[in-house]
């Protein structure tokens, strides 16, 4: 199974970081739900929810690539790539 999108805050070169959990709750988009894992890093998984409130089954093939758009739009942050954490690898689901 893909893994989820890590983020440590403390790599994040800009203002007012680290932020709490509500402020990426916030600015998250709907099909991904943040959280903070026991180090205070923000990990990030796919829901499934669309903006028009339904909700999508989540298969591996969609969590999959969910992950793998959402990694492309941290990318194109110049603050938040640099404190994505690379993937562990193994099983791609």
């Amino acid at each position: 199974m893909a893994e989820p999108i890590v983020i440590d805050q403390t790599l994040i070169e800009a203002p007012d970081f680290p932020r709490p959990l509500e402020w990426w709750q916030r600015f998250t988009p709907c099909w991904i739900t943040p959280s903070l894992d026991s180090e205070g890093r923000v990990v990030m998984e796919p829901n499934g929810l669309l903006p028009n409130g339904r909700r999508l089954e989540m298969t591996p093939t969609r969590r999959r690539k969910d992950l793998a758009q959402y990694r492309r739009m941290l990318a194109e942050m110049r603050w938040y790539a640099p404190a994505v954490l690379p993937e562990r690898g193994g099983d791609r689901g």
